[in-house]
């Protein structure tokens, strides 16, 4: 019968707070872990957010610094086109002609460079290699050179390269730093030389070459740029200054004085492609990207040295072409390169979550009334349907098995082990004038008086036992026993020694006794009907004793 039990309501009552905490803990703890899972894929977006955003700003500043710098090269291959139209000397003039052009160029090469700050040096050199104009730029200003400080340069590689130029074409060397009487000049002197050969039509309709025009140009400008602040650049709160690398990998602008000119000073660690090797294979994948490491994000852009394409206008592109030094190959150029460190998309991922703060404490704020109206309603309900079952078998006032529970459960089982000879007894309880009671004293002191008598009969059983209200002062107590007879006596005194102490009933002291009958499944009762009949019958036999004494 153990199986028939359930909650008393008085428990169900007790229950009600731990059943809130119970579903409050459950919903709001899965709550917190769906809020934290969602808060952090939130950050975890923002992040990528900021990270997309910021390598979209940085590519566009690092296209519109890349057509800076190709516009400051074409500047250059402007620069020496107009020069080109400038007379030439000619090995068949005579002598006072070649004076009268040399002085031409002196003066005109001299207010040229005096009006362009972009150049160190602008040179005539003839086929033969011999300097025939010379203007230096220098600290003290910009001068011709004397004709007995000309120097022959047939032997420097930048001559022999602009030897072999077509007519249109542009030679440029590297950019690194000046060497004076074989040392690097101090301080840095970063610079590029560019060379035209310069061709005329002879008499036949040939064209022929009649020397060429070398310039020094500063390439300090250059690295200038970088710096150069643009709203079409998207220049950002966080913006370093960027960096500058040639296409051999090594720093010309880095993010410390100690990375740069590495190759100038036979340093070769000091190169992309042993310092950031995924960089650096990302770059020669791509003329432009992106590569991200344990450090950051790296943002590159390619700048070609023999190719310039520039917007001329709306919808025109100019293409200008020119041949690097055969010293660093044909397809030799700068990669500008922007770089954001973990710690910048963080901070701004952090800054975007302060100004949600309040949308997300919102949010945790409604989670938790949710948790809590979600907890209360389903306990309550929880609750409402224990009390629905537990009315369905026992008593509403006291809290025992009922005549529902007693036909529908306990009458079925109890067949079943008198039919399988399973020994157990049967008492039939009567409250001895329960009636007198609870007409002079009223019904609530006589519903008070059945809920004591039901805990008292409750206290007096075994677990495995149990108590049915059959209805008004009426009780039944079914218990297993292997001596049945034995303890029915047992059982007798037990629950008549349970009301032998008066009731407590609000102000009233009610001494209350009970009639007894007990029933044996082994007296040959076909039925549990029939053993309760018995039962009644001995519980009358009882009460009439009980008033002989008292009488």
């Amino acid at each position: 019968m153990e199986e028939l039990r359930i909650p008393a309501h008085s428990s169900l009552k007790v229950s009600r707070a731990k059943l809130f905490w119970k579903y409050f803990l459950v919903i709001f703890l899965s709550f917190s872990v769906l809020f934290l899972i969602g808060f952090s894929n939130w950050y975890q977006y923002n992040v990528a957010q900021v990270k997309q955003t910021k390598i979209s700003q940085s590519s566009a500043m690092l296209k519109f610094h890349a057509n800076l710098i190709q516009k400051e090269i074409y500047t250059i291959i402007s620069d020496l086109k107009i020069l080109s139209s400038l007379p030439l000397l000619d090995e068949t003039m005579t002598q006072e002609q070649q004076d009268e052009v040399i002085n031409e160029l002196s003066s005109s090469y001299l207010v040229f460079m005096r009006s362009r700050v972009l150049y160190d040096q602008l040179r005539f050199i003839d086929l033969n290699g011999n300097e025939r104009v010379r203007v230096n730029r220098e600290r003290k200003g910009t001068f011709v050179t004397s004709p007995q400080n000309l120097q022959n340069k047939s032997n420097r590689y930048y001559f022999q390269e602009i030897r072999e130029l077509m007519p249109g074409e542009v030679y440029i060397s590297r950019l690194d730093l000046n060497i004076e009487s074989g040392l690097v000049e101090i301080p840095f002197k970063p610079m590029i030389r560019l060379g035209l050969m310069l061709y005329r039509l002879d008499d036949d309709g040939i064209n022929r070459p009649k020397g060429m025009i070398v310039v020094n140009y500063l390439a300090e400008n250059i690295l200038r740029l970088l710096e150069h602040k643009n709203a079409h650049a998207v220049a950002m709160e966080d913006q370093n200054d960027l960096m500058m690398a040639d296409s051999f990998g090594y720093w010309l602008e880095g993010r410390t004085v100690e990375q740069e000119w590495g190759f100038m000073f036979n340093r070769p660690n000091q190169n992309i492609q042993v310092e950031t090797p995924m960089l650096w294979s990302a770059m020669q994948k791509s003329n432009q990207g992106s590569v991200e490491n344990n450090e950051g994000v790296y943002i590159f852009q390619f700048v070609s040295a023999r190719l310039l394409t520039l917007n001329v206008g709306k919808h025109l592109l100019e293409t200008v072409s020119l041949v690097p030094s055969k010293q660093v190959g044909k397809e030799y150029g700068w990669y500008l390169i922007d770089f954001h460190s973990h710690d910048v998309f963080s901070s701004e991922a952090n800054k975007n979550l302060l100004e949600n703060q309040v949308d997300w404490l919102l949010a945790f704020s409604m989670g938790l009334l949710l948790s809590v109206f979600i907890a209360f309603y389903v306990s309550n309900r929880q609750l409402v349907d224990q009390r629905i079952r537990f009315l369905a078998y026992h008593d509403g006032l006291t809290g025992v098995y009922s005549r529902s529970a007693w036909n529908q459960k306990l009458v079925p089982q109890l067949n079943d082990w008198i039919k399988n000879s399973k020994p157990f007894s049967v008492a039939y309880l009567d409250v001895n004038d329960f009636k007198p009671i609870n007409d002079e004293l009223g019904h609530e002191i006589g519903d008070e008086l059945l809920k004591i008598t039901s805990q008292r009969l409750q206290g007096a059983i075994r677990s495995d036992d149990c108590v049915v209200r059959l209805g008004g002062d009426e009780f039944l107590v079914v218990f297993a026993s292997d001596d049945t007879v034995q303890d029915s006596h047992f059982l007798m005194m037990k629950l008549k020694s349970v009301f032998s102490k008066p009731m407590k009933v609000k102000q009233h002291s009610l001494h209350v006794t009970v009639s007894v009958g007990i029933a044996n499944a082994s007296e040959e009762a076909l039925s549990i009907d029939a053993l309760v009949s018995k039962a009644d019958e001995r519980m009358y036999h009882d009460k009439m004793a009980m008033k002989q004494v008292n009488e």
